[in-house]
Protein backbone atom coordinates (compact mmCIF):
# COMPACT_ATOMS: atom_id res chain seq x y z
CA UNK A 1 0.00 0.00 0.00
CA UNK A 2 3.19 2.35 0.96
CA UNK A 3 4.46 1.62 -2.49
CA UNK A 4 1.56 2.73 -4.42
CA UNK A 5 0.84 6.10 -2.45
CA UNK A 6 4.40 6.62 -2.99
CA UNK A 7 3.85 5.37 -7.07
CA UNK A 8 1.27 7.56 -7.13
CA UNK A 9 2.41 11.05 -5.10
CA UNK A 10 5.78 10.35 -7.49
CA UNK A 11 3.26 10.42 -10.84
CA UNK A 12 1.36 13.51 -9.29
CA UNK A 13 4.85 15.92 -8.88
CA UNK A 14 5.59 14.53 -12.76
CA UNK A 15 2.47 15.33 -13.74
CA UNK A 16 2.59 18.69 -11.96
CA UNK A 17 6.04 19.58 -12.95
CA UNK A 18 5.42 18.43 -16.73
CA UNK A 19 2.57 20.84 -17.01
CA UNK A 20 4.58 23.79 -14.62
CA UNK A 21 7.24 23.10 -17.46
CA UNK A 22 4.64 23.38 -20.50
CA UNK A 23 3.02 26.53 -19.13
CA UNK A 24 6.52 28.52 -18.32
CA UNK A 25 7.25 27.46 -21.77
CA UNK A 26 4.93 29.22 -23.57
CA UNK A 27 5.20 31.92 -22.26
CA UNK A 28 8.63 32.76 -21.96
CA UNK A 29 9.38 31.89 -25.55
CA UNK A 30 6.61 34.59 -26.62
CA UNK A 31 8.55 37.42 -24.43
CA UNK A 32 11.86 36.04 -25.78
CA UNK A 33 10.80 36.09 -29.25
CA UNK A 34 9.37 39.73 -29.00
CA UNK A 35 12.42 40.90 -27.06
CA UNK A 36 13.72 44.62 -28.82
CA UNK A 37 10.35 44.60 -31.06
CA UNK A 38 7.81 46.51 -28.45
CA UNK A 39 8.68 50.08 -27.96
CA UNK A 40 7.28 52.40 -25.07
CA UNK A 41 9.00 55.14 -26.46
CA UNK A 42 7.67 56.98 -29.49
CA UNK A 43 10.90 58.40 -30.32
CA UNK A 44 12.46 54.97 -31.27
CA UNK A 45 9.13 53.05 -33.02
CA UNK A 46 10.45 53.05 -36.52
CA UNK A 47 7.34 53.95 -39.07
CA UNK A 48 4.90 51.58 -40.88
CA UNK A 49 2.04 52.39 -42.73
CA UNK A 50 -0.55 50.28 -40.76
CA UNK A 51 -1.14 50.11 -36.93
CA UNK A 52 -2.95 47.11 -35.87
CA UNK A 53 -4.95 48.51 -32.63
CA UNK A 54 -6.44 45.26 -30.93
CA UNK A 55 -9.91 45.44 -28.98
CA UNK A 56 -11.13 44.92 -25.50
CA UNK A 57 -14.04 45.85 -24.11
CA UNK A 58 -14.80 49.08 -22.94
CA UNK A 59 -16.15 48.17 -19.15
CA UNK A 60 -13.97 46.01 -16.74
CA UNK A 61 -15.95 43.10 -15.51
CA UNK A 62 -17.39 45.15 -12.28
CA UNK A 63 -18.71 47.84 -15.32
CA UNK A 64 -16.57 50.88 -14.75
CA UNK A 65 -14.24 52.37 -17.43
CA UNK A 66 -11.87 50.12 -18.60
CA UNK A 67 -8.48 51.99 -18.73
CA UNK A 68 -7.09 49.46 -20.72
CA UNK A 69 -9.03 50.53 -23.81
CA UNK A 70 -8.64 54.05 -23.39
CA UNK A 71 -4.80 53.84 -22.91
CA UNK A 72 -5.02 51.58 -26.20
CA UNK A 73 -6.85 54.31 -28.05
CA UNK A 74 -4.43 56.98 -27.44
CA UNK A 75 -1.78 55.10 -28.06
CA UNK A 76 -3.05 54.52 -31.51
CA UNK A 77 -3.77 57.97 -31.96
CA UNK A 78 -0.87 59.24 -30.74
CA UNK A 79 1.01 56.98 -33.48
CA UNK A 80 -1.06 58.60 -36.20
CA UNK A 81 -0.88 62.22 -35.37
CA UNK A 82 3.19 61.73 -35.02
CA UNK A 83 3.32 60.35 -38.86
CA UNK A 84 4.31 56.94 -37.46
CA UNK A 85 1.26 55.32 -39.25
CA UNK A 86 -0.84 56.22 -41.88
CA UNK A 87 -3.64 53.88 -41.45
CA UNK A 88 -5.49 52.40 -38.47
CA UNK A 89 -7.09 48.90 -38.64
CA UNK A 90 -9.18 48.58 -35.63
CA UNK A 91 -9.94 44.50 -34.88
CA UNK A 92 -12.23 43.29 -32.58
CA UNK A 93 -15.93 41.63 -32.09
CA UNK A 94 -19.81 43.25 -30.98
CA UNK A 95 -20.17 41.26 -27.65
CA UNK A 96 -23.57 43.31 -27.03
CA UNK A 97 -26.10 40.08 -26.80
CA UNK A 98 -25.22 36.38 -26.15
CA UNK A 99 -24.83 33.09 -27.96
CA UNK A 100 -28.95 33.01 -27.43
CA UNK A 101 -29.59 36.28 -28.69
CA UNK A 102 -29.95 38.13 -24.98
CA UNK A 103 -28.09 41.16 -23.66
CA UNK A 104 -24.50 41.14 -22.51
CA UNK A 105 -23.94 42.13 -18.95
CA UNK A 106 -21.50 44.38 -19.55
CA UNK A 107 -21.61 43.90 -23.19
CA UNK A 108 -19.97 45.95 -25.85
CA UNK A 109 -19.38 46.97 -29.84
CA UNK A 110 -15.72 47.16 -29.15
CA UNK A 111 -15.11 48.33 -32.50
CA UNK A 112 -18.14 50.86 -32.71
CA UNK A 113 -16.66 52.17 -29.36
CA UNK A 114 -13.09 52.53 -30.88
CA UNK A 115 -13.95 54.03 -34.20
CA UNK A 116 -16.04 56.64 -31.71
CA UNK A 117 -13.31 57.19 -29.39
CA UNK A 118 -10.52 57.76 -32.47
CA UNK A 119 -12.97 59.92 -34.06
CA UNK A 120 -13.08 62.26 -31.03
CA UNK A 121 -8.95 62.24 -30.89
CA UNK A 122 -9.10 63.63 -34.22
CA UNK A 123 -8.65 60.44 -36.55
CA UNK A 124 -10.45 60.97 -39.85
CA UNK A 125 -12.58 58.36 -40.61
CA UNK A 126 -11.28 57.72 -43.77
CA UNK A 127 -7.98 56.22 -42.13
CA UNK A 128 -9.93 53.67 -39.66
CA UNK A 129 -10.42 50.37 -41.02
CA UNK A 130 -13.27 48.32 -38.46
CA UNK A 131 -12.80 44.24 -38.40
CA UNK A 132 -15.51 42.84 -37.08
CA UNK A 133 -13.67 39.27 -37.64
CA UNK A 134 -11.44 39.91 -35.08
CA UNK A 135 -12.87 37.72 -32.30
CA UNK A 136 -9.57 36.25 -31.39
CA UNK A 137 -5.67 37.95 -32.00
CA UNK A 138 -5.07 35.12 -33.89
CA UNK A 139 -7.81 35.91 -36.34
CA UNK A 140 -6.98 39.49 -35.98
CA UNK A 141 -3.35 38.82 -37.08
CA UNK A 142 -4.42 36.34 -39.92
CA UNK A 143 -6.83 38.93 -41.06
CA UNK A 144 -3.96 41.23 -42.32
CA UNK A 145 -3.18 38.65 -44.89
CA UNK A 146 -6.76 38.99 -46.28
CA UNK A 147 -6.15 42.94 -46.21
CA UNK A 148 -3.05 42.54 -48.09
CA UNK A 149 -0.85 44.17 -45.15
CA UNK A 150 2.78 42.48 -44.53
CA UNK A 151 4.17 45.22 -42.25
CA UNK A 152 2.26 46.68 -39.25
CA UNK A 153 2.59 48.43 -35.70
CA UNK A 154 0.72 46.73 -33.25
CA UNK A 155 -0.84 48.68 -30.71
CA UNK A 156 -2.07 47.02 -27.32
CA UNK A 157 -0.63 46.39 -23.50
CA UNK A 158 2.94 44.74 -23.60
CA UNK A 159 1.96 41.21 -22.56
CA UNK A 160 -0.86 41.72 -26.07
CA UNK A 161 1.91 42.87 -28.42
CA UNK A 162 4.53 39.73 -27.33
CA UNK A 163 1.97 37.51 -28.24
CA UNK A 164 1.00 38.59 -31.13
CA UNK A 165 3.93 39.59 -32.69
CA UNK A 166 4.82 35.32 -32.55
CA UNK A 167 1.63 35.08 -34.05
CA UNK A 168 2.24 37.57 -36.99
CA UNK A 169 5.78 35.45 -37.20
CA UNK A 170 3.47 32.49 -38.06
CA UNK A 171 1.85 34.53 -40.48
CA UNK A 172 4.39 36.35 -42.18
CA UNK A 173 3.81 39.63 -40.87
CA UNK A 174 6.70 41.81 -39.80
CA UNK A 175 5.48 43.35 -36.67
CA UNK A 176 6.18 45.38 -33.49
CA UNK A 177 4.53 47.00 -30.93
CA UNK A 178 4.21 50.10 -29.29
CA UNK A 179 2.95 49.14 -25.42
CA UNK A 180 0.13 51.07 -24.37
CA UNK A 181 -0.03 51.41 -20.81
CA UNK A 182 -1.56 49.27 -18.46
CA UNK A 183 -4.04 49.45 -16.61
CA UNK A 184 -3.68 51.08 -13.24
CA UNK A 185 -5.89 48.26 -11.12
CA UNK A 186 -3.70 45.95 -9.28
CA UNK A 187 -6.44 43.22 -9.36
CA UNK A 188 -7.20 43.15 -13.14
CA UNK A 189 -3.67 43.26 -13.98
CA UNK A 190 -2.97 40.09 -11.86
CA UNK A 191 -6.32 38.44 -13.99
CA UNK A 192 -4.86 39.54 -17.00
CA UNK A 193 -1.44 37.66 -16.43
CA UNK A 194 -3.78 35.08 -15.73
CA UNK A 195 -5.59 34.91 -18.68
CA UNK A 196 -2.31 35.45 -20.50
CA UNK A 197 -1.13 32.41 -19.51
CA UNK A 198 -3.90 30.33 -21.08
CA UNK A 199 -3.46 32.91 -24.03
CA UNK A 200 -0.07 31.40 -24.62
CA UNK A 201 -0.95 28.14 -24.10
CA UNK A 202 -3.84 28.20 -26.76
CA UNK A 203 -0.94 30.23 -28.96
CA UNK A 204 1.17 27.07 -29.49
CA UNK A 205 -2.04 24.91 -29.80
CA UNK A 206 -3.36 26.80 -32.92
CA UNK A 207 0.56 26.53 -34.01
CA UNK A 208 0.69 22.90 -34.03
CA UNK A 209 -2.66 22.19 -35.41
CA UNK A 210 -2.30 24.45 -38.27
CA UNK A 211 -5.26 26.48 -37.51
CA UNK A 212 -6.02 29.00 -40.67
CA UNK A 213 -8.94 31.13 -39.82
CA UNK A 214 -11.52 31.51 -42.48
CA UNK A 215 -12.68 34.80 -43.31
CA UNK A 216 -15.57 36.55 -45.23
CA UNK A 217 -14.16 38.27 -48.82
CA UNK A 218 -12.78 41.32 -48.00
CA UNK A 219 -11.02 44.03 -50.04
CA UNK A 220 -7.52 44.53 -49.72
CA UNK A 221 -5.83 47.92 -48.51
CA UNK A 222 -3.86 50.02 -50.58
CA UNK A 223 -1.36 52.15 -48.52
Amino acid sequence: MRLKLHNLRVRVLLGVAFVTAALAFCYLSVDRNAEGRTFNNLDDLPARNYGLLLGTSIYTPFGGANRSFINRVNAAAELYHSGKIRHIIASGAEYLTDDDGHPTKYGCDELRAMHDSLLTRGIPDSVITLDYEGLRTYRSIAKLRVYGVDSVIVVSQKFHNDRAIRIADHFGVDAIGYNADPTPDTWLRVRNFFREVGARVKLYIDLLTRNNPKFIETERLHD
